[in-house]
């Protein structure tokens, strides 16, 4: 029985110097020993909660501290981990054991397992299930997929279903349909009749736990290892749990990394700030500036044309007489050079001179 199993003395085992293997064996093999001892009358009006449970559900009520216990020992196991390194090998560990629970039918052990995981001590360690292998946390989404309570733990009934004994199911699954049955349905008919079809159901769910309960374990009984899964005292409270949780991953800070702006954003909005600061610049009185220079330019080289051409009619004998036939051409001439585009070649020297049109101003 698991009463002759409970231990004074503290396990000098660790989950460094025990295998998988025999994590998981002598799970199965401890957790049998409960199950099997279940009688079927403390299924009966849910025993299980009543004021009386202790003495009505007493191996209900063992199962279910066993599964608590056990459950609060890989978080304390994981918690201890002083470093990343250390916390990522035992969550692979555990999950090594929970999924030879798989294979051995343990379906109470994968259950076990999962739900530590869940723990909020463990689950918020965002840093170290970063580091967790891709192939762990694959075989973790699958076991707990398995075990999941969606749809009435419709994949574990699925297994349950094809498995063949040995075989120890989720209890909790049972105690639940059991209490609907007894809370949704009454005890008599309209016609004062005792209800056969809620006993039947009763029976019903009694019976498959009675097919799981018949057949043992051919699993030999290691002291060793029961001694560590047995320890009370590597069992952390819940309080601590989380206090040295919070000590190996403190809380990050309110303004979160995916909140926060980034350097890039916020350089951009500076420069959009001191761009809004500096004075507005009044873009028509550049026009106007430039307007006002082009009219003194073109006023300075029509004196200029002026004067040439009344010193030509006063010397007609100087050699610069033998061009004034074609003179006339000129002033044509220097006006198109005065609209030409300023953006043209600049090799002769009377481009030098050219004003800027408005249009190249203001484009």
């Amino acid at each position: 029985m698991y009463h002759q199993y409970k231990i004074q003395v503290p396990s000098k085992e660790s989950i460094e110097t025990l295998s998988a293997l025999e994590l998981a064996e002598q799970m199965t093999y401890i957790d049998h020993q409960i199950f099997s001892a279940i009688r079927s009358e403390e299924f009966l009006k849910t025993a299980w909660m009543k004021a009386d449970k202790q003495l009505k559900a007493a191996n209900i009520l063992l199962i279910t501290k066993r599964f608590n216990d056990m459950s609060r020992l890989v978080v304390s196991e994981v918690i201890r981990g002083l470093s990343v390194a250390y916390r990522v090998t035992v969550i692979e560990k555990w999950v090594a054991v929970a999924d030879i629970c798989r294979c051995l039918h343990n379906f109470n052990g994968v259950l076990q397992v999962c739900a530590a995981f869940q723990n909020s001590s463990v689950f918020r360690l965002k840093k170290t299930w970063e580091k967790v292998s891709k192939t762990t946390r694959q075989t973790l989404d699958k076991l707990q997929s398995l075990v999941s309570s969606d749809g009435r733990f419709r994949s574990l009934r699925d297994a349950l279903h094809r498995c063949d004994p040995p075989c120890i199911p989720y209890l909790g699954m049972y105690l639940t349909d059991l209490s609907f049955i007894e809370e949704g349905t009454p005890n008599f008919t309209e016609d004062k009749l005792l209800n056969f079809s809620k006993m039947r159901m009763i029976a019903h769910v009694i019976r498959e736990i009675r097919h799981f309960q018949q057949t043992p374990y051919k699993i030999e009984h290691s002291p060793k290892v029961t001694n560590y899964l047995l320890d009370p005292t590597r069992l952390v409270t819940d309080d601590d749990l989380y206090k040295q949780s919070l000590e190996l991953e403190p809380r990050r800070a309110t303004l979160t990394p995916a909140s926060a702006p980034s350097l890039a954003v916020l350089t951009s909005l500076q420069g959009v700030a001191a761009h809004l600061q500096q004075p507005k610049h009044d873009h028509k009185q550049d026009q106007k500036r430039n307007q006002s220079q082009q009219k003194h330019e073109l006023k300075r080289q029509y004196s200029h044309h002026k004067e040439t051409k009344s010193g030509l009619k006063q010397d007609p004998e100087s050699p610069s007489s033998s061009r004034s036939p074609d003179f006339k051409d000129q002033p044509h001439k220097q006006s198109s050079l005065s609209k030409s585009d300023p953006c043209s070649s600049h090799d002769s020297p009377q481009d030098e001179n050219i004003p800027p049109t408005l249009d190249s101003m203001t484009s």
